[in-house]
């Protein structure tokens, strides 16, 4: 299989499943494949893990343990801004 090939992906992180729910579902309709996390260790886990196969990233501003704005750092330092939208 190649890239072309499969669902795009997305990371979602917010600081409660209230807010990820509607969030995850509305991309699995459009045919995403989801990954999420309520905390920032763990959204930097997953990011680290699947930076090269993800397709966006939307992250709360003031997510538990790390902030959106430490993420997008963690991306720009791995070169994934120019292809990963955030």
């Amino acid at each position: 299989m190649t890239p072309a090939d499969r669902n795009p992906r997305a990371l979602l992180l917010a600081k409660d499943h209230e807010t990820l729910y509607p969030l995850v579902t509305g991309l699995e309709q459009r045919g995403f494949e989801v990954l999420a996390a309520t905390d920032g260790a763990r959204g930097v886990e997953l990011l680290l893990d699947n930076i090269l196969s993800l397709s966006v990233v939307v992250a709360d501003l003031d997510l538990p343990g790390r902030g959106a704005a430490a993420l997008l750092d963690l991306v720009r330092v791995a070169g994934g801004e120019r292809e990963l939208a955030v």
